[in-house]
């Protein structure tokens, strides 16, 4: 007798041809591009609205109907990256992130998104369920001390209770970011048939739309004045000219990734120096050497591995061309970033003050929020910034300044568990994955990435993908 609950009848559903159609697309490269390509709209056009209802019309789509929620991925990066400059909450009160402005209606549609995966993962036996909480995740113990550890910040402080609110918020925000993606894609994914390359094509898309957002920016006009490049117009609806060349380092690896794979490699080749190039223009000095760093590691290997050697002569030679033929102009369109040098743009007191803080409360640190030093708001919007505190450019500063010497002990714990997740049962897939995350902590030594949201939902993703992955 056919089973005639809800279950039972999405699960015949799921079989039709046409739903099964639908998912062969919603799994492939193809489906990707295409959020892409809504990110790009949203970002450029101010289309956040209707292409959160999109995304959400997907996520909801994918919760009842595909064999799992391994699509859900591209979206929640990209849900990050779509905002607009016009609607930017840390510089426009009027932006839709605001409840009185549309934030309302946008949590509206998250609630509708969780209700679809809660019911999935209650009524599918196959996907959730038992299966989903017995789930095998080899860093939550690590996540968990991390998490505990910002929630015990600025335990000890005097005044802690005039923080205590916002404190307890903001480590709420930074614990979800860290963790949520790893755990709920642990056991809302059937990690046997997801295709290896999967997260290297997200890594890939989400590359190719911060550079499109980057030359947005260029193409409106506002990042070149007077012939010369003003890294202070290079502003988006998720972040300053740091946030963006961050990120689109992290993409680097991923174009190599295929370049290792496709025999048109040449093709992920230019895509990879186009965002090399991207990262330069961004004038972001911490992406710029972190993701060279990366780059020229990948070229070479890439290089050596490569079956026409003819491709190293091309590089070389193409490189010295473009430096004689553009050098002047090159100078002159980068003349605000080769002025400021070496220049660490008063990190070092920021630092200095960071450290003084850890000094004054070792055990718990002094809360997320500098106590005794005026850091410069990057936000001029109250009610952003009273939840989203300046940070101190350093992940062990940031550590002990806001958490202590617990939080840094906590981090260690949970650093040493990646590392050896990576070290471990190596792949080609875990290997760029890793490179990517490497140059999200190497430029969180000189930025504050790995306390913001977006490079930390990339990052918890990446884990999970990693563990999952298995060894060919």
């Amino acid at each position: 007798m056919a089973d005639t609950s809800i279950t039972g009848k999405l699960s015949r559903l799921r079989n039709l041809p046409r739903i099964q159609a639908i998912n062969h697309f919603i799994s492939s490269p193809a489906y990707i591009a295409l959020i892409g390509l809504l990110t790009v709209i949203s970002n450029l056009f101010g289309a956040e609205l209707l292409v959160y209802t999109t995304f959400v019309a997907f996520g909801i789509y994918i919760c009842l109907f595909c064999d799992d929620c391994l699509s859900v991925m591209p979206i929640v990066i990209c849900c990050y990256i779509a905002p607009s400059t016009q609607n930017n909450p840390g510089s426009n009160k009027d932006s839709i992130f605001f409840p009185q402005n549309g934030g309302i209606y946008l949590i509206a549609l998250g609630v509708l998104f969780v209700i679809a995966l809660i019911f999935r993962l209650a009524s599918d036996p196959d996907l959730g369920g038992k299966r989903f909480f017995s789930q095998k995740r080899k860093l939550l113990a690590g996540m968990l001390i991390l998490g505990a550890s910002y929630y015990l910040s600025g335990i000890g402080y005097e005044k802690y209770g005039e923080l205590a609110l916002r404190n307890l918020t903001f480590a709420t925000v930074q614990f979800a970011s860290v963790a949520a993606c790893y755990y709920v894609f642990a056991g809302a994914v059937r990690w046997d048939k997801a295709p290896k390359d999967f997260f290297c094509w997200v890594g890939l898309m989400v590359g190719a739309v911060v550079l499109a957002e980057i030359l947005g920016i260029y193409l409106s006009g506002k990042a070149i004045v007077n012939g010369t490049i003003r890294w202070s117009n290079i502003v988006t609806g998720w972040g300053i000219h740091n946030n963006m060349g961050g990120m689109l380092a992290m993409m680097i690896p991923f174009p190599f990734y295929f370049a290792n794979r496709s025999s048109k490699g040449w093709c992920f080749h230019l895509l990879a120096a186009a965002y090399m190039a991207g990262v330069c223009m961004t004038c972001s000095r911490t992406s710029m050497l972190f993701g060279g760093l990366v780059y020229g590691g990948c070229l070479i290997y890439t290089l050596i591995r490569s079956r026409s050697k003819w491709a190293w002569l091309l590089y070389a030679v193409a490189a010295v061309i473009a430096v004689l033929v553009f050098h002047k102009a090159l100078y002159s369109i980068f003349r605000d970033l080769f002025e400021k040098g070496l220049s660490l743009s008063n990190r070092d007191t920021i630092y200095r003050e960071g450290f003084k803080q850890f000094l004054n409360y070792p055990v718990f640190g002094g809360t997320f929020y500098a106590i005794d030093y005026p850091m410069i708001e990057f936000s001029t919007v109250g009610a952003f910034s009273a939840f989203f505190p300046p940070r101190w450019h350093n992940t062990i500063i940031q550590m002990l300044a806001s958490c202590g010497s617990v939080g840094l002990i906590a981090y260690c714990i949970h650093r040493a568990q990646t590392v050896w997740l990576f070290v471990k049962q190596r792949t080609f897939e875990k290997t760029f994955i890793g490179l990517s995350i490497l140059v999200l902590l190497g430029t969180s030594l000189l930025d504050c990435h790995f306390f913001n949201v977006g490079p930390t939902l990339f990052y918890s993703m990446a884990l999970i993908f990693a563990e999952k992955s298995q060894k060919v």
